[in-house]
């Protein structure tokens, strides 16, 4: 009894492709999809600068004389009207009393700024900060925090002059960001 055996194998002993697309037409397509996606937008910049209204008409076809004596027809385009701008009045402005929050320096704002100064100032590695003047910056943020900040607004302030030393190892995270 004979059974039929399936090769995958041609007469030259090659193995059969059962990929879809051989590989070397790959790149050859991809090369063509490239340059089809190309194509389609030069033809849309091409189309950019094209009016999209209709064409201009012919409206009244004048005849001029030639040398010879024959009419020629040339067109006059049809007159555009020009807009006209009436000025309006202008609003008066009255003046509201409007109600703004006003933010007073927290206590706990100003502690945590204090002690990660404090802490910069006595561990970090580079004892030039890395060329910023360290007394300075407490300074300029101090004076921040006392005008006033929300909170958001103070740990990003904090987290500001952390990555003004310079470095990628020194970082400052707010409660929100530990917390992920």
């Amino acid at each position: 009894m004979a059974t039929a055996v399936h090769s995958d194998l041609r007469a030259d002993s090659t193995p059969l492709s059962r990929e879809p697309v051989p590989r070397l037409l790959r790149p050859l397509i991809l090369i063509f999809l490239l340059i089809s996606t190309l194509s389609c937008q030069v033809v849309m910049r091409a189309f950019e600068g094209i009016p999209s209204g209709p064409p201009p008409s012919l409206t009244s076809p004048a005849f001029t004389e030639t040398l010879e004596g024959r009419p020629t027809p040339t067109t006059t385009e049809p007159a555009t009207p020009t807009a006209t701008v009436t000025p309006l009045p202008s609003p008066t402005l009255t003046r509201t009393a409007t109600p703004t929050a006003v933010i007073t320096p927290s206590p706990r704002q100003l502690s945590i700024f204090r002690e990660l100064w404090q802490i910069v100032k006595d561990s970090y590695l580079y004892a030039d900060f890395n060329g910023l003047d360290w007394d300075a910056i407490f300074d300029e943020y101090r004076q921040g925090i006392e005008s006033g900040m929300s909170d958001d607004d103070f740990y990003l302030a904090m987290d500001e002059m952390i990555f003004r030393l310079g470095d990628e190892h020194s970082v400052f995270l707010s409660p929100q960001e530990v917390l992920r």
